[in-house]
C-alpha cells in the first residue's frame, strides 16, 4: 500500500514538473539561459519549483473591461454631482453681494472694526 501511494505521488510530481517545464519553455520574454536555469530549478525542487514557475507564468485572470461612458452620459452625472455645490456657492455669493450693496450707503456701527483698529 505505501508503495502505491508513493508511486501516485511520484507520478503527480512528474506531471507537475512537466507542466512547469512546458510553461517555462514557452516564455518568449526569457533568454535561453534564463529558461534553462528555471527548468533546472523546477526539477531540483520538484514540487516547490514547479509550483513557483507555474504561478509566475500563469496568465492573469481576465478582468472585465468596464464599458466606457460617452460624453452625453458623463455630462448629466457631473451636473448632478456638482449642482448642490454650485447652488450653495451661488447662494453664498448672492448673500455677500446683498450685504455689500445694503452696506454701501450706511456707516459702519461704532463697535465694528472697519477703521482698522482691533
Amino acid at each position: 500500500m505505501p508503495a502505491l501511494v508513493l508511486g501516485v505521488l511520484a507520478a503527480v510530481v512528474v506531471v507537475l514538473d512537466i507542466w512547469a517545464t512546458r510553461t517555462v519553455v514557452h516564455q518568449t520574454d526569457l533568454t535561453s539561459r534564463q529558461r534553462r536555469t528555471q527548468v533546472l530549478f523546477v526539477w531540483l525542487l520538484p514540487v516547490i519549483g514547479a509550483w513557483i514557475a507555474i504561478e509566475i507564468y500563469r496568465p492573469s485572470r481576465p478582468h472585465h473591461k468596464r464599458r466606457r461612458l460617452a460624453a452625453d452620459e458623463i455630462h448629466p452625472l457631473v451636473e448632478q454631482a456638482t449642482r448642490p455645490i454650485a447652488q450653495d456657492q451661488m447662494e453664498a455669493a448672492e448673500q455677500y453681494l446683498e450685504r455689500e450693496m445694503t452696506g454701501m450707503g450706511h456707516e459702519a456701527p461704532a463697535d465694528s472694526h472697519f477703521d482698522g483698529s482691533h
